[in-house]
């Protein structure tokens, strides 16, 4: 069902759903179809609309999900900067300690060959 259908039938369109739920801050569908078709393969390269703003909103409530945690946590230490600790902190108390340690192997990775200037 298209979105001016929908509104023609009185529902709301999914995609401002997915705004409504966070705060009219979606990321770019062009960025999530990128990074879904780099995920997927070669072998799908063909997306439908309702997968991508299914991805979209998810991506963009967990986002705004962290984010806020790590606004809260950095008023209850007395500082106004979101930082790196703050984020990672975030997601360790989210316990998405997977996507920390990650992120931990890249950032020594990335210390030990630094990049030319």
């Amino acid at each position: 069902m298209s979105e001016a259908s929908a509104e023609d039938d009185g529902e709301t369109p999914p995609s401002a759903i997915a705004q409504e739920n966070c705060g009219g801050e979606l990321l770019p569908t062009k960025s999530i179809r990128h990074i879904m078709k780099r995920s997927l393969g070669a072998e799908h390269d063909a997306l439908t609309r309702e997968a991508i703003e299914a991805v979209q909103r998810c991506t963009s409530e967990t986002v705004s999900m962290i984010v806020s945690e790590a606004r809260l946590r950095a008023t209850r230490q007395c500082h106004t900067t979101l930082g790196y600790a703050d984020i990672m902190g975030v997601l360790r108390d989210l316990r998405f300690g997977c996507v920390v340690s990650c992120r931990c192997v890249l950032m020594r990775r990335r210390a030990d060959f630094p990049t030319s200037a």
